[in-house]
């Protein structure tokens, strides 16, 4: 019955498929770590209903992980201080993402689909490469 899992400042380099399937789960914090990637092996089905809060920051990430936008709970995304230099189209199925903090990354542009995902409330672009919005 874990609701809370707080693995920061670690030296984990990818995330285990088992954390992003557990069915309690509401917050998980992986900030300051050395994670370039999330599983891709995961089963979209088993993914946590409640887990809306997921810290990824300071971490090696490139590009935003896909499997982020099937968690249906998922409100708060925290990914500021990582290597992102583009966001997929992929980001339009975020639909309950309400606060986004894609800070202090390598973006050169904004996709205006960004500004239209229906929750979002709060997005933090700052200390970014953008010249496009």
């Amino acid at each position: 019955n874990i609701v809370l899992i707080d693995l920061t400042n670690n030296e984990i380099g990818e995330v285990p498929a088992a954390l992003l399937s557990m069915p309690t789960l509401r917050a998980l914090y992986l900030g300051s770590n050395k994670i370039t990637k999330l599983p891709a092996d995961l089963d979209l089905n088993k993914l946590s209903p409640t887990l809306y809060d997921i810290d990824l920051s300071n971490n090696e990430l490139d590009d935003l992980p896909l499997v982020l936008c099937f968690l249906p709970s998922l409100k708060k995304l925290d990914l500021k201080q990582n290597k992102i230099s583009s966001l997929s189209e992929n980001m339009k199925s975020c639909k309950s993402l309400s606060f986004l903090d894609i800070s202090h990354n390598k973006l050169k542009e904004m996709p205006s689909y960004v500004f239209g995902l229906p929750e979002l409330r709060v997005i933090d672009v700052s200390n970014n490469q953008i010249t496009t919005v």
